[in-house]
């Protein structure tokens, strides 16, 4: 009898404008800056530079090169952004490129390293070490936390180091399997209960099997997923990790800490999102509507599916887990609200190249009743939105416009619901 085991589960299924002229502000390198957008407790962002933490304060140069801070309960998130990007073209804010089928793929985790992601989203690059026993544990170390202890309960994904099957699994990522996969180098997948990530590895099936560590190329664990919560960052080497606190160093640098302790230094230009109170921040991307039908004169619904937001970097999850969502013609599509939901805000657009042909209006309602209406064509292109949402259920509609629905092409960027204390 193995020494060791796991519950089976019971589920079964802005440099450039710091230096204004005339202006006397601190001088700071490329790393040690940010150009981000602060978004408060009403979800409206706010153009800034950030140059550090300090205690509960985030510290900040605004338009104006003038440091400030505020504290941290006063904001919701943060988002890295391009330095030419203009905060009132909503949260959603890009530097706008084409959107085809390409962008709606699943992006790789960086080659040069592994990828373990928890059930709660968090992501470590890095490499696993064979565990010494059946200890429960994955042994795994991150370039910049170093050696992590992680419960086999907590972990979702696990791929080695140069495996290019990872978005098999990733696109799959919210179909919880009915057991554990295991994923060889050669293309086979056992399904069973993984026992140890020892060397060799030890997987049973019918029977207890064990195979070599450098045949086994990845496995999905039939954990179940929950959500994210606290601190999160997300940050440009493809980390997403819930930390007990974030401070900056004499020299500029960020100090990292997780809750288990092991702490990590980052450029505070190496920060791509950061959610102060993750419990609240809902991305309309991670729920899953409830309806979605054609619009006027159509036949057939081609259906909504999820981008990668265009300042996505390939390699990491988009800053807050938000991701696009991509209207193919006219159509509406209902979700349920979360209990307690306060807020929806985002950016509306015309996929580029629609214009001139494409001419549409965006409806947003809640329960039934109007709350936002703007029309997309070539003069106005993209709009933000934000608005109250008291309700339970919200609905989303391209309606087509003048020239008939066929370029009727719209993508909402970072779609962002906020919830109110404790209803999270």
């Amino acid at each position: 009898m193995l020494p060791f085991r796991r519950q089976r589960p019971m589920i079964l299924a802005v440099a450039a404008s710091c230096a204004m002229a005339g202006l006397a502000v601190p001088v700071h390198g490329a790393g040690d800056v940010l150009s981000a957008m602060l978004i408060d407790e009403t979800l409206t962002p706010r153009k800034v530079t950030i140059t550090g933490f300090d205690g509960d304060e985030v510290v900040f140069l605004d338009q104006q090169g003038s440091e400030r801070r505020i504290s941290r309960r006063r904001l919701m998130a943060l988002v890295s952004i391009d330095a030419g990007a203009d905060v009132r073209e909503g949260l959603g804010v890009a530097v706008r490129r084409p959107v085809d089928d390409a962008s709606a793929g699943v992006e790789a985790p960086l080659s040069s390293s592994g990828m373990l992601r928890m059930v709660d989203g968090q992501h470590f690059p890095g490499e696993v070490e064979a565990s010494p026993s059946v200890d429960e544990l994955v042994h795994w170390r991150h370039q910049r936390f170093g050696d992590m202890r992680i419960s086999m309960d907590l972990v979702g994904v696990l791929a080695r180091r140069g495996w290019t099957g990872w978005s098999q699994i990733a696109a799959a990522s919210d179909d919880l399997p009915s057991e554990d996969e295991l994923y060889l180098l050669n293309g086979d997948v056992l399904q069973g209960f993984l026992v140890g990530l020892t060397d060799p590895v030890q997987f049973e099936t019918d029977d207890l099997i064990e195979l070599p560590a450098e045949r086994v190329a990845a496995v999905r664990l039939s954990n179940t997923p929950k959500a994210i919560s606290g601190m999160v960052v997300w940050l440009s080497d493809g980390t997403v990790a819930a930390v007990e606190s974030i401070a900056s160093r004499h020299d500029r640098n960020l100090v990292l800490t997780l809750a288990k302790g092991q702490s990590g230094v980052y450029e505070v230009s190496e920060l791509r999102g950061l959610a102060f109170d993750a419990d609240r921040i809902r991305p309309l991307s991670s729920i899953a509507p409830d309806d979605q039908l054609p619009v006027g004169d159509r036949l057939y619904l081609e259906e909504m599916r999820t981008v990668p937001h265009p300042d996505a970097r390939r390699g990491g999850a988009d800053a807050l887990n938000s991701r696009d969502l991509l209207f193919p013609g006219p159509m509406s599509v209902t979700w349920t609200l979360p209990a307690g939901c306060e807020r929806f805000a985002g950016t509306a657009s015309l996929v580029y190249g629609s214009a001139p042909w494409g001419d549409c209006e965006l409806v947003i309602e809640v329960d039934g009743r109007e709350i936002f209406r703007a029309r997309l064509n070539e003069e106005v292109a993209s709009t933000p939105f934000n608005v109250d949402v008291d309700g339970s259920e919200l609905k989303v509609t391209v309606d087509p416009g003048v020239y008939g629905p066929i370029h009727d092409r719209v993508i909402l960027h970072r779609p962002t619901l906020l919830l109110g204390r404790g209803d999270s």
